[in-house]
């Protein structure tokens, strides 16, 4: 079991500040509300964007306490509008999905001392809907002079959503000239980058692949960078990023001279194109159409042959190995994949074609399909067949879209394989690997006893833990406590705020890690039954099979004498789960008694 490390302040706002430096880029102070001048409250401000698009969008709130006295019980509800679902902030805000109510602490605690100036960071999700509008969102400022009195101020302040710019199409071609060459000759290869609109879009990387049997003759353009070693067989030119904003039409070509080997065991040599990092142009609100024709391939041989010869490109997305790319692979969600088929020959590929690509574990396909004449696909045998003549140098397409298992270990290598085949002709087969990222599986449980007397202290624990794959970022337990139920001591990390106790746990936790902490709760003078309810969050999306809340019910009833211990320990099953999954790891869990540790202590 491990300990909760203490919230450490400036660490914490190093880290806010670089999850919210894209979405608070630009803002606007907004003029202190009036307040601090009647009473010995709280002053505070809301600063924000001058306009926002759909999606994730942020605001930074100010508190100052300008008195020479301490403040106490200040917080501040935001009252989010339809539209609007809470992401991240800091310091952790309360959020009760139910009513739309965010609540934000200074500093995480409710008290501020003489002259203190601090800021809290809210960030939310803005549903499509909100484009070209105005929205208000009311808050209540709430604090305790040193009189005991408790003052409240209503405030707004308005988030203006503009109509984001149309969407853009970038596609890639890659071709060489001739398509058919002698051992020893030199060829072009072009490469080229269009924007089929119609909006524009930002700065945008491309890279070139080209086997490592051919050899670079021309100077390396001056936008890219060779790579000195061979990957895969092929070697690689980094290029673009240059152009700020692509509008439509080519926006950037690339050629190359290339030499063929003298002699080889390869009658074909292949050369790709991948679009593998593009942004929309900054704060536009633009996204791309259709990322399938992102990449492009075409097929060299050496030398002629007369008569047809199918070639294959596998094409999976590209994964760049940067946290803030939200393009990579991400397992449980979808993936759109393509395979072309080309004629490397210099005669006719006639008869019937069968494209297949092969099941891959861990890839469920929900849809295959090709524009060619005459196709048709299956999308339970991952087949399409399409009639000749593929001509020489033609090239089909056929799109495989589907869904990556959630149950896919981060950083975890993703292939797959696809074959062409036609009567009376050699098949073709190209086997592409990608790599996947993945969510962490978050579980949570709480336990207590199940039975005691009115006005009773009972202890409450709270136990997460992260099942893997990948490590839990800033992970947070918050239990809601019933009415009636007062908290008699919590851990120093713990901030209580209403009717909600909000709990750090740490800057991480690993794959297989736990954590636990306990908490003292009064329960009301009177019989009935109290849930305890406990969620947990984090900075980072949970994957969809994450056990992320947890109840466990505390009944009163009056002492019967009767001598008989009441049961102590969960009712849940998140428990027994997340012991089951760590141990299936390797990782030793101990029996619940140990894992789960529950104290009683009678007032």
């Amino acid at each position: 079991m491990n300990n909760i490390p203490s919230l450490h302040r400036t660490r914490s706002i190093a880290l806010v500040v670089l999850l919210l430096a894209t979405a608070l880029v630009g803002i606007v102070h907004a003029a202190p509300r009036a307040g601090a001048a009647e009473c010995e409250c709280v002053s505070t401000s809301v600063d924000t964007n001058d306009s926002y698009f759909p999606g994730y969008v942020g605001y930074r709130f100010q508190w100052q306490n300008p008195n020479d006295v301490d403040i106490t019980g200040v917080s501040v509800t935001f009252d989010l509008p339809t539209g609007f679902e809470y992401a991240w902030g800091w310091p952790q805000a309360s959020f009760d999905p139910s009513s739309q109510a965010l609540t934000l602490l200074p500093d995480g605690v409710d008290t501020m001392y003489p002259w203190q100036e601090t800021t809290g960071y809210v960030t939310l999700r803005a549903d499509k809907a909100l484009a070209s509008s105005v929205q208000t969102i009311p808050y209540t400022v709430t604090s305790t002079d040193p009189q005991g009195v408790t003052h409240t101020r209503q405030e707004s302040f308005t988030m203006v959503f503009a109509t984001p710019a149309p969407s853009y199409d970038l596609r890639s071609t890659t071709e060489f000239s001739p398509r058919s060459a002698n051992y020893g000759d030199t060829v072009t290869l072009t490469a080229k980058l269009y924007n089929d609109g119609p909006g524009n879009s930002g700065r945008t990387y491309v890279d070139i692949y080209f086997d490592e049997e051919l050899t670079l003759i021309s100077p390396v353009p001056a936008d890219c960078t060779l790579y000195d070693e061979p990957y895969e067989g092929m070697r690689q030119l980094d290029c673009g990023g240059e152009i700020d904003v692509i509008t439509p039409g080519l926006a950037e070509t690339w050629t190359l001279t290339l030499q063929a080997p003298a002699s080889s065991t390869k009658d074909h040599f292949v050369a790709e194109t991948k679009i593998g990092c593009n942004s929309p142009v900054e704060r536009d609100g633009s996204d791309e159409l259709d990322p399938s024709n992102d990449d492009s391939s075409a097929i060299l041989t050496v030398p002629p042959v007369p008569t047809g010869q199918l070639a294959v490109v596998r094409n999976l997305p590209l994964f760049v190995d940067d946290p803030s790319v939200l393009t990579n692979p991400v397992a449980g969600e979808s993936m759109s994949t393509s395979v072309d088929v080309f004629n490397a020959g210099d005669a006719d590929v006639t008869g019937t074609i069968t494209v297949a690509v092969a099941p891959t574990a861990g890839f469920t396909p929900t849809s295959i399909s090709t524009d060619a004449a005459g196709s048709s696909c299956d999308l339970s045998t991952m087949t399409c067949t399409f009639a000749g003549p593929l001509t020489p140098g033609a090239k089909q397409r056929i799109v495989v879209v589907g869904a990556l298992d959630p149950a896919l270990a981060d950083g975890s290598t993703f292939s797959s394989t696809a074959t062409a085949t036609a009567s009376g002709f050699d098949p073709a087969s190209d086997t592409a690997s990608t790599t996947i990222s993945a969510r962490a599986e978050g579980v949570v449980d709480v336990s207590a006893v199940t039975r005691a007397t009115p006005n009773e202290e009972v202890t409450i624990e709270v136990t997460a833990g992260d099942a893997g794959p990948s490590s839990m970022a800033d992970p947070v337990a918050t239990v809601t406590i019933p009415s009636g139920v007062r908290i008699v001591s919590a851990p120093d990390n713990c901030t209580e705020g209403g009717s909600t106790l909000t709990c750090p746990l740490g800057d991480s936790l690993a794959p297989q890690e736990d954590t636990s902490f306990s908490f003292v709760a009064g329960l009301p003078d009177e019989v009935g039954s109290f849930d305890m309810a406990v969620s947990l969050s984090s900075s980072t999306p949970l994957a969809a099979g994450s056990i992320d809340s947890a109840t466990h019910t505390v009944a009163t009833d009056l002492a019967d004498g009767s001598g008989v211990l009441p049961y102590t320990g969960s009712e849940s099953t998140n428990l027994a789960l997340l012991g089951g999954v760590l141990a299936l790891t390797g990782v030793a869990v101990v029996g619940s008694t140990s894992l789960v540790r529950t104290r009683r202590r009678r007032s």
